[in-house]
């Protein structure tokens, strides 16, 4: 029998397994990629970008099939406080890329600590969703962005296939979960 606290940690973790954060996280990558190789100038509205697939994909994909779920003031109290985190660090990150267009960096510099950065935001979002699976992503990251450098792909186009890997990877994730939680009314 489980305890009402294992319950809702099932709950939680079936919410988040639909592979939005995934996704939302491989998009990010992506447009980041695009925007530097073929210097479109969408590098300011990535967010909103990715914020509003998030919202959306949540509405039409999530929400159907599990309602609203409210959770208890201590889990609510625990992601407050983790998003506080996350908000923390992506202040940080974003206040580095920031900075490195102020400064006008060259973009012939090593790829290295973009790596870090996305690795550093993919495992904040493990963090605060709880959600050991971006880890994995995390280490996916780092290893096909090194596999990457030892190719003769240009440097900005690493973020384009690294970023298309893990959307892959989130749409296997979200395959998964719609195969798993049907939605009531038969359109699944």
């Amino acid at each position: 029998m489980l305890s009402a606290r294992q319950l809702e940690k099932n709950i939680y973790l079936g919410y988040h397994s639909d592979g939005i954060i995934d996704i939302c996280l491989g998009l990010t990558m992506l447009l980041f990629g695009l925007s530097i190789y073929a210097w479109i100038h969408i590098l300011y509205f990535i967010p909103l970008i990715v914020l509003g697939f998030a919202y959306v994909a949540k509405e039409q994909i999530t929400k159907p099939r599990f309602g609203m779920v409210k959770f208890s003031d201590a889990r609510a109290q625990s992601d407050k406080n983790k998003r506080i985190i996350s908000i923390i660090i992506g202040i940080v990150v974003l206040c580095i890329v920031l900075l490195g267009m102020v400064l006008k960096v060259s973009l012939s510099f090593p790829l290295l600590p973009i790596t870090l950065i996305f690795m550093a935001l993919i495992f904040t979002a493990g963090f605060t969703f709880s959600l050991e699976r971006l880890y994995t992503y995390a280490f996916i990251v780092f290893l096909l962005s090194w596999i990457l450098s030892l190719t003769n792909v240009e440097q900005e186009l690493h973020f384009v296939i690294v970023g298309m890997m893990v959307i892959i990877l989130g749409a296997m994730q979200l395959f998964k979960f719609m195969r798993r939680y049907h939605l009531h009314n038969g359109k699944d």
